[in-house]
């Protein structure tokens, strides 16, 4: 049985959101140069601390309206080229990449300057644009080199609630490799590659990830102050952090024989759980918030980690209907 693309417009609502978001998008750029100060404050203590939540709620809040994935779907080019299995095992790295490489320059590079700030964006939203001229449809960025995608993957793997996707109706089967959109808990396992079959997970690029992130995010969190490392210093200290809650949890999952399945949902709930114990703290002292704040956002950031862990880890997986391709083919 060969599968039809059978075409389903998207809901009103999300079309209108999509491009309202990039349009805020365009005008926050010369924002950032305009007032770097507010503006960057508005991007790094506002709209980046929120979207963990989102992906815990449903990634597809957010990979719905994202302006590079609005970027990356304009054109509409018959016979563009899918992503091929080998590619979408590359790209993985290359985003991975990417993220470890990003994230410890945040502190030094971006917090504190509007024209890095949208260097960056700006940056992104090219790439996600010829890439979507190169590979079928969000096979060029979104599906593939985005660093944002691996932790879209950790932590939307039981997304508390059904939300379509409102960007591939009918899917084009863009990528032969796991597809987020598709069906979020498979996605994240089939990232793991044949080692996750072989029992050999923790060594794969985004096993690894998994039990590194929370390791990651506490040296992060350590060195994102106004006197802590910075520089080379702040990649050494992050590199070992991640080191070192790879080493620990890798080993705890293989002692106890832990399936990839619930390691992977262990490993995000702790990383999330850390993320949300010290983004209120910089939220705060950011927006100069009264003390009182951060307990505040603390209690309430948690309390929904506690509840996606708990739905997560004791109950099955739901199965959210999607439109997808009944046979894909192989790679060329």
């Amino acid at each position: 049985m060969t599968w039809t693309p059978r075409p389903v417009p998207p809901a009103r609502g999300w079309v209108v959101a999509k491009w309202t978001v990039l349009a805020v998008t365009v005008a926050f750029l010369p924002a950032l140069l305009v007032r770097p100060e507010l503006g960057t404050r508005v991007f790094w203590f506002a709209v980046v601390p929120v979207l963990p939540a989102l992906f815990l709620v449903n990634a597809e809040l957010w990979r719905n309206v994202c302006p590079l994935a609005t970027l990356g779907t304009l054109w509409e080019r018959p016979k563009v080229r899918p992503l091929t299995r080998t590619w979408a095992t590359r790209s993985t790295v290359i985003g991975l990449v990417l993220f470890a490489v990003l994230v410890p320059a945040r502190p030094t590079l971006f917090d504190g300057s509007g024209a890095a700030t949208a260097t960056l964006i700006a940056s992104a939203a090219l790439i996600a644009f010829l890439g979507g001229f190169v590979f079928e449809r969000k096979a060029g960025f979104c599906n593939s080199v985005c660093p944002i995608l691996p932790v879209e993957r950790l932590y939307g793997q039981r997304p508390l609630v059904a939300v379509s996707n409102a960007r591939c109706a009918p899917c084009q089967a863009c990528t032969h490799g796991p597809c987020l959109d598709l069906n979020p808990q498979r996605s994240a396992l089939v990232s793991l590659g044949p080692a996750g079959l072989r029992g050999h997970w923790v060594t794969a690029p985004f096993g690894a990830f998994a039990l590194a992130l929370p390791g990651f995010i506490v040296a992060y969190s350590l060195t994102s102050g106004g006197s802590e490392p910075r520089g080379v210093a702040a990649y050494v200290t992050m590199a070992g952090g991640a080191s070192l809650s790879w080493v620990l949890l890798g080993a705890t999952f293989t002692l106890r024989s832990s399936p990839p399945s619930r390691a992977l949902l262990v490993s995000a709930a702790l990383a999330v759980g850390l993320y949300y114990w010290f983004t209120p703290v910089a939220v705060a002292r950011a927006w100069s918030l009264p003390e009182p704040s951060v307990v505040f956002l603390r209690a309430a950031l948690l309390g929904l980690v506690a509840v996606w862990t708990a739905r997560s880890l004791f109950r099955p997986a739901p199965l959210f209907a999607e439109s997808r391709p009944t046979t894909i083919p192989s790679d060329p």
